[in-house]
């Protein structure tokens, strides 16, 4: 038998073994901890079964239970033995002397079990530390950071969520990116247990190491309560980092509330809206939110209805005018029309269902050869359809009924599969949105398949799939779309990593293209006025400052797809016409009468004449699908506009507003090559 100090060393260096291997696990990876607090409580339940063994307790059940009991009460500093106890309470039998006992294997075992006990309490002990550490290093690396003034901007992301990482991602170096991570549920209970304890540092931990590898150089700091508790006269306080309002005092500061959950994100807005902070909150544009945005110059609603709409219009190999017909001459020459409608079907009337329609909507409204509007058409099914388009019809009463058609209907009836039977000769798009991405690439794969099988040609037609992380699924789709014989046929949108972005969000993606464009728009039509000074002739307008905020907003719109819509332009006009700087110039800066082209090329001014027109067909589906509806009067507060018209109802003056904006793509695009 082994002696009692061999054993005492042996216990006491696997204890220190023990300790060196906790920290090390802390350090690098703290929800592992589980697996050494695991091996202590089975090796504790071992000790605890063969004590009671020795003293008679030989019924399995009864003996498990006390042996689990036992074993997890040294977690809780519960060993409430001194050795005297032990020894009488397993050893001292009814008319016995404890001399009489086998007195060293008494000491072994208290050895043992003091061992355990260390280990035990040492677990616990290191978890608590850890975790209480987590929050007070947290607010003295928030104190140290807010110590002076800095003109460094800060970028204060309120959660930690996929959208937030994804902007957080991809901010500019020379700022300052804080993220606060929020528990789930308020911690620490009044009664502590090690699985509480082992759960709080893994679901810490987890989202800690993982923003750290996504963001680096980020700020990571933990939070006391949920966001959602946290009061309005104490909020950062609440959250236990009072510090933070330090930041938020500065107009620099961008605050971020962009969960899934927009009821809270816009609750919590409301709480921090005395800071004069930029706040950025994720919610849908419209009804209060959008008046709320309009009344304030610090808050920015980011609608992912909007944000994805703005991303399609980027995408130039998802344009409408990729899957028709383009008229064009004996050489292969376009000539600004096209041959065939653009049909669309569009799975899910989500959020990203209605960014889809807004953008089918607008760049797939074209000119035909009449000089009249070709009849395109959108059908938008959805499993509640009944409960989604009522709100969106009355937001946007603007919308030609012939052109869109709303039908609630699943994708798994044996009608939708039928209607699609019938269509698919005619369809040039399909987008598919009807839930998750797991759910969206299996609907998207069956339709391939379904095209492959019984589509004719698979020419002028695509299948666009949302899917948030498409990286995940790009060897599935390649492989299917090499087999299909359809390459390029499935497409996805929706990565996270491409909305959610800073220059998505702020708009400064765009905003450069939307100047330069403005600025061109503006000398061709003899109007030298700059971007920011006709924005601030706006403002200065008589009327209420609501309806000249909205139609800021509007004509900014408008100069961002206009930049965008240049690339339509660029497919159906022949290049011969943006080469030759006198066909742009040949485009007075004010109509003669009749008059908007002077040049003598009859060819040429056809083809200006279509693109013109086509233009105001786009104007008329754009305004349309913001909410817009003709009207005898101008009124943006009632989003109402004399000119959503046909353009043979125009005003010539108003005809050659199309005239310009084809006379400024010519010339911007005579100054890309």
């Amino acid at each position: 038998m082994i002696s009692t100090l061999a054993l005492t060393l042996l216990v006491l260096a696997f204890v220190i073994c023990y300790a060196i291997t906790t920290i090390l696990l802390i350090k690098r990876k703290p929800t592992l901890l589980w697996t050494p607090a695991t091996i202590i409580a089975l090796c504790s339940i071992v000790f605890y079964w063969n004590v009671y063994g020795q003293t008679g307790v030989m019924s399995p059940l009864p003996r498990l239970i006390v042996s689990v009991r036992d074993s997890l009460n040294l977690f809780l500093f519960n060993m409430n033995s001194t050795f005297g106890r032990f020894v009488n309470f397993f050893y001292l039998l009814p008319g016995q002397s404890a001399a009489t006992q086998e007195s060293m294997m008494v000491e072994q075992h208290f050895i043992l079990l003091s061992g355990l006990f260390l280990c035990s309490i040492w677990t616990t002990s290191l978890l608590i530390v850890y975790f209480l550490a987590r929050r007070f290093s947290s607010r003295l690396i928030l104190a140290w950071n807010t110590r002076t003034q800095s003109d460094k901007p800060v970028r204060l992301f309120l959660g930690s969520d996929p959208k937030a990482i994804s902007v957080a991602k991809s901010m500019d170096k020379g700022e300052r990116v804080v993220i606060v991570e929020f528990p789930e549920k308020e911690f620490i209970p009044n009664k502590m247990s090690l699985f509480q304890l082992l759960r709080s540092v893994r679901s810490y931990s987890d989202t800690s190491r993982s923003i750290q590898r996504q963001v680096p150089g980020s700020l990571v700091l933990k939070a006391r309560k949920a966001l959602a508790n946290c009061s309005e006269n104490h909020f950062f306080a609440d959250m236990g980092l009072k510090d933070l309002e330090k930041w938020a005092s500065l107009s620099n500061t961008c605050i971020f509330l962009l969960s899934d959950d927009k009821a809270t994100n816009l609750d919590v807005m409301r709480k921090i809206l005395t800071f004069p902070a930029q706040i950025y909150c994720h919610a849908k544009r419209e009804g209060v939110t959008l008046r709320m945005e309009l009344a304030s110059d610090h808050i920015h609603i980011l609608d992912n209805t909007f944000l994805g709409t703005q991303a399609l219009k980027m995408r130039q190999d998802l344009y409408p005018v990729h899957v028709v017909n383009v008229a064009k001459d004996a050489t292969g020459a376009p000539l600004g029309y096209v041959q065939s409608p653009f049909n669309a079907l569009i799975c899910g009337f989500g959020q990203a269902g209605q960014g889809v329609l807004s953008f089918l909507y607008e760049f797939g409204a074209f000119v035909g050869e009449d000089k009249n509007p070709i009849i395109s058409h959108c059908e938008v099914i959805d499993a509640k359809m009944d409960a989604l388009s009522g709100a969106y019809l009355v937001s946007h009463p603007g919308l030609n009924p012939a052109r869109v058609h709303f039908r609630q209907e699943q994708t798994e009836s044996t009608r939708f599969w039928q209607d699609l039977r019938e269509s698919i000769q005619t369809l040039n798009f399909i987008f598919v949105g009807i839930g998750d991405d797991s759910h969206n690439l299996q609907l998207a794969l069956d339709l391939l398949d379904f095209t492959y099988r019984f589509r004719t040609s698979r020419e002028n037609f695509l299948i666009l799939v949302k899917l948030n992380r498409p990286s995940a699924y790009k060897e599935t789709i390649d492989f299917y779309n090499r087999n299909f014989g359809t390459e390029g046929c499935l497409r996805t949108i929706g990565d996270l990593d491409v909305i959610w972005t800073w220059d998505n969000i702020s708009g400064r993606k765009y905003e450069g293209q939307a100047k330069t464009f403005y600025s061109a728009y503006a000398r061709a039509s003899a109007d030298p006025t700059s971007w920011e000074e006709r924005n601030r002739s706006i403002l200065r307008k008589p009327g209420s400052e609501l309806s000249n905020k909205m139609e800021i907003i509007r004509k900014i719109g408008q100069d961002f797809t206009n930049s965008f819509h240049m690339d339509v332009k660029a497919v159906l006009c022949p290049p011969r016409l943006w080469i030759n700087p006198e066909v742009a110039a040949a485009i007075p800066s004010f109509p003669d009468g009749d008059i908007h082209y002077t040049g003598d090329k009859e060819a040429d001014k056809e083809v200006l004449e279509y693109l013109a027109i086509g233009e105001h067909i786009r104007w008329n589906a754009a305004m349309e699908a913001e909410g817009y509806a003709p009207g005898s009067v101008k009124s943006e507060d009632r989003k109402t506009l004399p000119n959503i018209r046909e353009y043979d109802f125009l005003t010539e003056e108003v005809k050659h507003y199309d005239w310009i904006v084809v006379k400024t793509t010519l010339e911007t695009l005579r100054s890309r090559l």
